[in-house]
């Protein structure tokens, strides 16, 4: 095999190994169960059938789901490492979705390990008092706003606006149509010692990145999906991910180093 050919077979395995990220959770509800998720109430869940958890949002119900992706602790990032969190939302509805700002809130935080047990505590707990993170706001329809916000606050309520803090102005995004599916996610990249880069991208609805350079957080263990009756019958939830990126300096510092040992086994 001549060292060219070396060299490119080097590349390609290590393109595929570089753009292997590190899955921290991974659900498509195919089992139609939702093990290791906690409801917010009672009406939370319609049901959870042809490999999707369906929200029942029928007038103005507060519905959602938390899961913890860590067996305990944080997944720290290490400068240059970028966090995602996605998942496939379709909404439903019998009639037109309401006009408000902040109707969709997902997001990436740290519980301290005071960790959810059971259903139904309407995300109003002492355990939920010192959470902390980065979440998504999402408007809906018409004027609604979308925003990256940090939990910063203490407050028993999980997902009130009164724990959160902006980071820079809200967004006006487009509109969700119904019975269209999107893919959702919400990036945490720990750009240096100094910054975090949050970034909220909506499928073609709208994208933007915001930087938090105060209080960082860089550890987290917990998703969080929540639904503040966005005026449709349902909401569905599917294929939810979270994943770790490596930093792409140290994937290219090992590529080299392959690369050199290739080449010096093809010299000798």
């Amino acid at each position: 095999m001549k060292t060219r050919t070396l060299i490119l077979f080097t590349f390609s395995i290590l393109t595929s190994l570089g753009l292997r990220a590190e899955v921290l959770l991974t659900d498509d509800f195919t089992d139609n169960n939702r093990d290791g998720w906690y409801s917010r109430s009672a009406d939370s869940l319609d049901d959870v059938s042809g490999g999707n958890v369906n929200f029942d949002l029928a007038g103005d119900e507060s519905n959602g789901m938390l899961t913890y992706f860590t067996g305990s602790g944080t997944r720290d990032l290490a400068v240059g490492e970028t966090m995602v969190f996605s998942f496939d939302l379709t909404l439903s509805t019998g009639g037109p979705l309401d006009v408000l700002s902040d109707r969709i809130r997902f997001g990436l935080l740290d519980s301290g390990d005071n960790r959810e047990t059971a259903d139904n505590s309407n995300f109003t707990d002492s355990i939920y008092a010192d959470y902390a993170g980065y979440i998504g706001y999402v408007g809906v329809n018409g004027i609604g706003l979308s925003a990256i916000v940090e939990r910063d606050q203490s407050n028993t309520n999980l997902v009130t606006t009164s724990a959160t803090t902006a980071l820079g102005a809200s967004v006006d995004t487009s509109d969700f149509s119904i019975g269209t599916t999107y893919t959702l996610s919400l990036s945490i990249e720990r750009t240096n010692v100094s910054t975090n880069t949050i970034m909220l991208d909506l499928d073609g609805l709208g994208s933007f990145s915001r930087t938090d350079t105060t209080t960082l957080r860089n550890g987290f263990d917990t998703a969080l999906i929540s639904f503040h009756g966005p005026g449709t019958d349902d909401a569905i939830v599917d294929n939810v991910n979270v994943t770790v990126i490596p930093e792409p300096s140290a994937l290219l510092l090992s590529a080299m180093a392959l690369l050199m040992g290739v080449v010096t086994l093809r010299r000798r």
